[in-house]
């Protein structure tokens, strides 16, 4: 599907247009674009729901003289239903209404295209195409995902020419209530090679010193129109705008197993010059469309920046960077007849201005070994990614919920990508902190004994080990007592006697046990009423409803948290928020 409101619609997408700026090496030839020829063609947005007659159009074309061989990739993003198993873009596609849509791996489909002097291949992503030159597979009937075409030489080895172009239509036949036909277009995002530069492996190089490719821009500006805003010129018209994002980095490989999401930072300008900012996390996989007014909020566009009652005006520029990873991406634009719901406008593109490439991106095709390190430009600080496991216990979710065992929903976001969990004066207490996790590739798992203190060592601590920088309660130092938690600020996990005691005073407060209400699918396949937030968790620790003796004070308490296992190995650290206003 195209919009999770599940009514047809009319739309158009807003490209990023990427001009202006050296690339990482230096060079102002070669650079990202959607009006120009590439080595690279990535399609960031393919959609197919025949059941609502939606499906994506494609075109790839040869812009030289001479023969060109396409390689080409779906990396199929479609979720799975948790329990029937079925495919879903929301969990609107899943049989019961309290079962979530589970994100999915890549799951790449390959294919090859042979394209003569100048020609030019179309079809549909839901049909495919059966020709002796281009045997393209027909995408599964519910499907959502991205498009990577490389330039091959007959052996199928990456190579740089710079001819291919590309292009897709998102097209939509309604028949009921009354029968319409909409198809909105974007050109592909063209990705040079760079001359001399293509060693001809399946690892390719995208920016910095050693890139093979063009690199990613650091930073992607759309003009936007908020959500909710009325149009002017058609006062009984609104307009809503979702965004569309795939990574530059990506594993492309049958056996990946790419889980690692990234942190989006987000500056916005409304046309009174006020600036606001806000951060959203972006998944390991393409992401969207995603209303904009749902990157700051959980589903509440009134209380979003992005929305034209908090902005006072129509519309403004949006400003995007990654922190890891750069990416590319689309705007949509959906026009209302407030009048009518079953009657949409189409929407126009407004200009799009870019910031200078740097970094270094690694796209994994089938072939390719393990991923080279990126080597940073001059002057970059390369960004920590976590592998897909830690040593220890990883951490897999860490969360509120209520007193009743429903998970609690973030409200934002930090600029750190840390959840944060508005409460009142009155809800600053009574509800369950959870911290959930799995084993980690040490193969130990996760402790969930009690550990006795040690006096006069304090490098000896609980298996659990979270703090606060902020006193809770009354902030007691002594172990376990009635009288509430003492901060740790900064946060910090030297091995002192106080830290160490605040460690147990935490700790001690949790019980082993499954806290989220279900059901859900805990290990093994079985359904428990009481089950893990996260599908990968196998053990999980929560505090019961608690009163004054842990109540949050006033204003932003970061809580921390890392496991050790059975083994002394420790896992990842997890961090939230909860704001108290």
């Amino acid at each position: 599907m195209l919009w999770s409101s599940r009514k047809p619609y009319r739309f158009l997408l807003a490209c990023a247009v990427l001009a202006g700026g050296l690339t990482a090496t230096g060079r102002t030839e070669e650079r990202v674009s959607t009006d120009g020829q590439g080595s690279i063609v990535l399609f960031p947005y393919v959609a197919v729901d025949a059941g609502r007659g939606q499906d994506t159009r494609l075109w790839i074309a040869n812009r030289s003289n001479t023969p060109q061989l396409a390689r080409c990739v779906y990396a199929d993003r479609t979720g799975t239903c948790m329990t029937s198993l079925q495919r879903c873009l929301t969990k609107e596609d899943c049989p019961a209404a309290t079962e979530p849509c589970l994100p999915a791996g890549p799951a790449p489909l390959s294919f090859t295209v042979e394209l003569k002097s100048q020609q030019t291949r179309a079809w549909q992503a839901g049909v495919g195409l059966a020709e002796e030159a281009a045997s393209i597979p027909a995408v599964p009937d519910l499907f959502s995902g991205t498009l990577h075409c490389v330039e091959a030489d007959d052996a199928g080895m990456p190579v740089r020419t710079n001819a291919l172009a590309g292009g897709a239509a998102l097209v939509e036949r309604r028949l009921s209530p009354n029968p319409a036909y909409d198809a909105a277009e974007y050109q592909a995002f063209a990705i040079p090679g760079l001359e001399g530069q293509t060693d001809g492996d399946d690892s390719l190089v995208l920016g910095g010193s050693t890139a093979e490719y063009a690199g990613c821009p650091r930073a992607l500006s759309f003009d936007v129109f908020y959500d909710g805003g009325i149009e002017p010129s058609a006062a009984s018209t609104d307009v809503w705008t979702s965004l569309v994002l795939a990574r530059c980095d990506v594993d492309l490989r049958p056996e990946s197993q790419d889980t690692t999401g990234r942190v989006i930072q987000i500056s916005i300008f409304n046309e009174f010059g006020n600036r606001a900012t806000t951060s959203a996390s972006f998944p390991p996989g393409p992401m969207g469309p995603r209303p904009i007014s749902g990157l700051d909020t959980n589903n509440n566009p009134t209380r979003s920046i992005f929305h034209a009652g908090a902005q006072g005006t129509l519309s403004g520029r949006m400003i995007l960077s990654g922190t890891g990873a750069r990416f590319l991406g689309l705007t949509i634009e959906q026009h209302r007849d407030l009048t009518d719901p079953e009657q949409h406008s189409s929407a126009f593109v407004s200009p799009v201005l870019d910031t200078e490439a740097l970094g270094t991106d690694i796209v994994a095709l089938e072939g390719a070994g393990p991923s080279p390190t990126p080597t940073q430009p001059f002057g970059v600080t390369p960004s920590p990614t976590r592998a897909p496991q830690s040593v220890g216990p990883e951490i897999t979710f860490f969360g509120l919920a209520t007193a009743d065992n429903q998970r609690i929903p973030h409200d934002v976001r930090d600029t750190m990508g840390d959840p944060v969990y508005f409460r009142s004066p009155e809800t600053s207490a009574g509800f369950i902190i959870v911290v959930e996790a799995r084993v980690g590739t040490s193969g130990a798992g996760p402790g969930t004994a009690a550990v006795t203190p040690t006096p006069n060592d304090p490098s000896v601590r609980p298996f659990l080990q979270i703090q606060a920088d902020r006193d809770l309660g009354a902030g007691s130092t002594a172990v376990c007592d009635a009288n509430g938690v003492a901060a740790i600020n900064p946060p910090s996990y030297d091995v002192t006697p106080s830290i160490t005691d605040a460690l147990f005073d935490f700790a001690c407060r949790f019980v082993s046990t499954a806290c989220v209400r279900g059901p859900q699918v805990k290990a093994g396949g079985a359904i428990a009423p009481y089950g893990f937030e996260s599908p990968l968790s196998t053990t999980s620790l929560c505090i019961p409803p608690f009163g004054d003796e842990l109540r949050f004070p006033p204003g932003d308490t970061a809580l921390t948290v890392q496991w050790r296992d059975v083994g002394g190995n420790i896992g990842n650290r997890k961090r939230l928020i909860v704001r108290v206003q």
